[in-house]
């Protein structure tokens, strides 16, 4: 009977997601961390538990962009991840599901917030369930830099000076070898297959063109720097 009422849980986010007006936190987003949580995970000896709690967090880590009109680049940044727990944990109620694989999951979200994590990390989490978070993490941060996710940034920086700015902010961030840190093996031995494909994708003609004449030559050169030197690291 759990089992079934968390299969509708998944279910619930499938549907949910796909209302989502946020091109880069939208069901095929939230799909692809699904098989990156998946892939990542499938080394490690988890009990069933576990398998099914961070699939499950993996489902819902978004669940708090369905509520947005439109994506927020900030101050959403700060707080999605809670929004996100507290939906979860609304739903459970409403479906008389507590602890065990509920509870986990929803424990991994207020543990994933970028402003509170680390002290929700502290006293939500066993230490043996740690690993589980640094798996979601990573499976979320390994995610921007697919293809298609780039191409949706790259729309919505089209669209206002706003979202341009956030581009470029973006850009800087994670393109910096000491930002970007992943704590599982998998997802770094997995990495410099996408990051290969992302330099591809950039050093294009159109988006390239479309790179130079939206930030400048300088800006580009060191962005082409910065993935070099990211390259290197995972070769």
């Amino acid at each position: 009977m759990q089992q079934k009422k968390i299969e509708q849980l998944i279910e619930i986010a499938r549907q949910k997601m796909a209302t989502s007006k946020d091109p880069i936190h939208d069901l095929s987003h939230v799909e692809r961390v699904v098989e990156y949580t998946r892939e990542f995970s499938s080394q490690l000896n988890l009990n069933s538990e576990q398998k099914n709690a961070i699939l499950l967090a993996a489902w819902w880590h978004d669940m708090a962009r369905t509520i947005t009109r439109r994506p927020s680049i900030v101050w959403m940044s700060f707080i999605d991840d809670t929004l996100s727990a507290l939906m979860l944990w609304g739903k459970t109620i409403q479906l008389g599901l507590f602890g065990g694989v509920v509870g986990l999951a929803t424990r991994l979200i207020f543990s994933k917030s970028f402003a509170t994590g680390f002290l929700f990390t502290r006293i939500f989490l066993k230490k043996k369930n740690r690993i589980l978070l640094d798996i979601l993490q990573d499976a979320d941060q390994f995610d921007l830099f697919h293809q298609e996710r780039m191409k949706s940034i790259q729309e919505m920086a089209t669209t206002s000076k706003l979202y341009s700015w956030g581009y470029k902010l973006t850009a800087w961030w994670f393109l910096s070898a000491n930002k970007l840190q992943f704590k599982t093996e998998m997802a770094k031995s997995c990495f410099k297959k996408i990051l290969f494909a992302l330099a591809q994708w950039i050093a294009s003609k159109n988006v390239c063109a479309w790179h130079m004449e939206t930030f400048g030559k300088r800006w580009c050169e060191k962005t082409f720097i910065r993935i070099q030197r990211m390259q290197s690291l995972y070769i």
